[in-house]
């Protein structure tokens, strides 16, 4: 008997049972806040869903998924309702299994503007996992309902007797934690996704189609923090011998990931672009940045000789493309803060999805590695010439595109092996630098 309980029944009401129903009162009321805002604005996605921004589909099924976790938690862990314990454990844990990559394939389809044509046969591998989970959870499916409504009312007693579920290939515990495992694994995955494609979110042309990055961050933090906890509940009630939450009772505890999860509901008010999205839509700017931003001026008008040509060369029928860029990399727009993919797909009409293809399958290399590169590139040419004497090295940086000194040094110490404040010392004397930072 668990220690709450003990209380209870001797009626002994000390401040930590009082603390208990204090915590078990605020799991309770985010579990109700999650599933029934998180409907809402599942079917309010899905009602202001268009062609221009599918995309958000995936999160649409994000929060189905969570929703339903939610209710099969709250149904199980508090309320006993046995009805939807029949029909959502284990019914429902494929779903629930797919919203970290729902999650992910937000990020990558929103952030990265790829076209939703072929989907499955590009994302297929990703739910090869809840499908197994589906197939797992089969026998139990088909068991008559006089033993599924036993099993039911023994889940209501206790949770842990999901454990006698039936199951084909691995016991449910095992499904549980690889649920939860999958979660961290994709909401890392996402993260990672976010900074690698950062500079979208400063590019005029295509932050105005997606959310604030702060919205992602906080999204992103909350599922990996509920599946973080979630994991490590579900590594104890494994390969513990002795229930370890006997103590604190693991109902209280469940209070972690919950709120975890309004946190992520919840940061859809503080955005409401990703449901209105097309509502809030503006055009463009027409800024030059490469005028507007670019702080040389005069000091780099005359360019090296041996950036005028790039070697876009024709691969396997890519003639047009090739021609095209190889003119339009002629006037080094890569030097512009904000420079994308976007970009390029806007002053040279040469589809999004073609110019990836051409990068990453024709040329080898991801066009952040490229662009950044073409930076370094020149940046070197300018330390070697001596065409930016008495400019700091935060100057050059930026004038070269970069938007702040740390992508810079990194980006520098990729290509060279070496810092720009090493490199510089190994420069002859008459090329040396008045700078005012440190790098």
């Amino acid at each position: 008997m668990c220690w709450a309980q003990s209380s209870k029944s001797h009626k002994v009401f000390t401040p930590g049972f009082l603390n208990y129903i204090i915590v078990l009162k605020l799991a309770i009321m985010a579990i109700d806040f999650n599933f029934v805002i998180g409907i809402l604005i599942s079917g309010l996605l899905l009602v202001n869903l268009k062609k221009e921004n599918r995309h958000t589909i995936f999160l649409c099924l994000f929060f189905l998924g969570i929703s339903l976790l939610s209710l099969s938690r709250y149904s199980s862990f508090y309320h006993e309702n046995i009805w939807v314990i029949y029909y959502l454990i284990p019914g429902a844990n494929p779903i629930i299994t797919t919203s970290g990559i729902f999650l992910y394939f937000y990020c990558k389809y929103s952030i990265g503007n790829y076209s939703m044509r072929n989907f499955w046969k590009r994302e297929w591998k990703h739910f090869v996992f809840p499908a197994f989970c589906f197939i797992n959870v089969m026998p139990h499916l088909f068991l008559p309902f006089e033993e599924r409504w036993r099993i039911a009312n023994l889940i209501a007693k206790d949770p842990y007797n999901v454990l006698l579920i039936k199951t084909l290939l691995i016991p449910f515990s095992g499904s549980l934690l690889m649920r939860a495992f999958l979660g961290v694994v994709y909401s890392f995955l996402s993260f990672q996704f976010i900074q690698s494609n950062k500079d979208r979110f400063i590019d005029p042309v295509h932050s105005v189609h997606i959310p604030s990055i702060n919205f992602y961050y906080i999204i992103n933090g909350g599922v990996f923090f509920h599946f973080l906890t979630t994991f490590w509940f579900a590594m104890a009630s494994k390969f513990f011998t002795h229930n370890p939450f006997e103590i604190y009772n693991i109902k209280a505890l469940m209070v972690m990931p919950t709120v975890s999860l309004s946190v992520v509901v919840g940061s859809v008010f503080f955005f409401p672009k990703v449901i209105y999205g097309l509502m809030y839509k503006r055009k463009p700017s027409k800024t030059d940045l490469s005028e507007a931003r670019m702080p040389l001026g005069d000091a780099i008008i005359e360019l090296p000789n041996r950036f005028t040509n790039f070697d876009f060369e024709p691969v396997n029928g890519n003639t047009v493309i090739a021609e095209k860029l190889k003119i339009y990399f002629s006037t080094k727009p890569f030097l512009k803060p904000g420079f994308t993919l976007s970009v390029i797909t806007k002053e040279t009409n040469i589809p999004y999805h073609q110019l990836t293809n051409y990068f990453n399958n024709y040329l080898g290399i991801n066009f952040n590695d490229w662009k950044n590169n073409a930076r370094i590139e020149f940046a070197l040419d300018l330390l070697n010439n001596g065409r930016a004497k008495n400019l700091t090295l935060e100057s050059i940086g930026y004038s070269c595109g970069f938007l702040s000194r740390s992508n810079f040094v990194n980006s520098f110490r990729k290509k060279v092996g070496m810092t720009p404040s090493e490199y510089l010392r190994t420069l002859p004397r008459d090329k040396e630098f008045v700078f005012a930072l440190d790098f």
